[in-house]
């Protein structure tokens, strides 16, 4: 048998990429059709970046949003939502850019901005958006905040 016939013959759809027909001559093609079935649909399934989990993560952040001034653990958001520490991390960053810590630090922050513009007190604002005591909250603040954007952005 020639190397040529001992490959399996393929034929692909472009609109359906996970679908192929096979013409398998003998038991060899049969593992080698399985194995490089695997190997294409896996190239197919991991190429570019999946939107699988584009609604999945609206919802991390929606509820990161509805519980922004409470004391949320990275331990906390895995059993909600049924993800490993480190996949719920990669996801939300690959979607967002920023890790969920990240992101609730950045809506705190958000939100005590708003608060400070109204004239409440420093240490009033860091209780009310979470922050365990006011030289925490100033030291975020002054991380993420620009004084510049602090003065000249209304309310």
């Amino acid at each position: 048998m020639t190397s040529k016939t001992s490959l399996p013959i393929f034929w692909r759809d472009p609109r359906m990429p996970y679908v192929e027909l096979r013409k398998v001559e003998d038991g060899r093609q049969v593992n080698y059709a399985l194995h490089s079935h695997t190997q294409w649909s896996l190239g197919a399934i991991t190429a570019g970046k999946s939107t699988y989990r584009y609604r999945e993560d609206l919802y991390i952040a929606r509820y990161l949003d509805e519980q922004v001034t409470e004391e949320i653990s990275l331990d906390t958001l895995c059993k909600r939502f049924s993800y490993s520490s480190g996949y719920l991390i990669r996801a939300f960053s690959q979607h967002f850019g920023m890790t969920p810590h990240a992101y609730l630090l950045n809506r705190r922050i958000q939100l005590g901005r708003t608060q400070l513009k109204t004239g409440k007190a420093i240490a009033d604002v860091a209780q009310n958006v979470g922050f365990a005591d006011q030289p925490h909250f100033q030291r975020v603040f002054k991380r993420h905040m620009l004084p510049r954007r602090i003065n000249i952005d209304g309310p």
